[in-house]
């Protein structure tokens, strides 16, 4: 039963795109099939190189919607108020993402002080 669904995991590792809300959730998925391919010890090279270049992507793409205070928002720094779920998402994508990519803590600390 669990066969077509894991040999199709492959498909839900995708480039994030669109809004705050979704980048953070298409960027998940890039997250979460990495651990698993790990933690079953089936992550090939390609996957392992499409992940990070997926989770490099959101991370850089989900900087656009910070707003100064360090706060994250739909439309980012253009209504100039921050959502504490869209803040909170973004910081626990980042501590996910951290185990594969360069997170700058400073991003991190300003969000982190606004939480």
């Amino acid at each position: 039963m669990m066969g077509p669904t894991l040999k199709n995991l492959e498909q839900l590792v995708r480039v994030p795109y669109g809004c705050c809300e979704q980048n953070a959730a298409s960027t998940a998925p890039n997250i979460f099939v990495r651990q698993y391919l790990e933690a079953t010890k089936t992550l090939t090279f390609e996957l392992k190189e499409k992940t990070n270049r997926h989770m490099m992507t959101g991370y850089q793409r989900q900087l656009n919607y910070k707003n100064e205070d360090g706060s994250y928002s739909s439309w980012g720094g253009r209504n100039g108020r921050g959502s504490l779920w869209l803040t909170a998402f973004a910081m626990k994508l980042y501590a996910l993402s951290s185990y594969y990519i360069t997170i700058d803590s400073r991003e991190v600390e300003l969000s982190t002080e606004w939480i």
